[in-house]
């Protein structure tokens, strides 16, 4: 099998940055000692990211909600099944937060 010029190089480079991230991963963990500032900043935007999902999921519900109030209106069966997979959705979205600092 012949390889040209840049399959050889593209080759050779790749085997060798994987050499390396490998290397730096194995020998030169990080000690880390103090993590109190690292998880304090991350706590903030954790907080907001947590206020965001429950928000979306809030309104996912209420548009389950809503959709399901219309369907009830109409005998289509289909309408009635995609409101609860919203509502359902929703409801888990508007729960993950609260779930994942349980689990946690």
């Amino acid at each position: 099998m012949r390889y040209t010029n840049f399959e050889k190089f593209s080759r050779i480079f790749f085997t060798i940055a994987l050499a390396g991230i490998f290397s730096i991963m194995i020998i030169n963990p990080a000690f880390a000692t103090d993590t109190s500032s690292i998880t304090q900043s991350f706590g903030g935007l954790q907080d907001v990211l947590e206020a965001v999902v429950t928000a979306f999921g809030t309104l996912v519900l209420l548009w389950g909600i809503t959709e399901w109030g219309i369907a009830f209106q109409s005998n289509d069966g289909m309408m009635q099944s995609q409101a609860f997979k919203r509502i359902a959705g929703g409801l888990i979205i508007t729960i993950a937060p609260t779930l994942l600092n349980a689990l946690t």
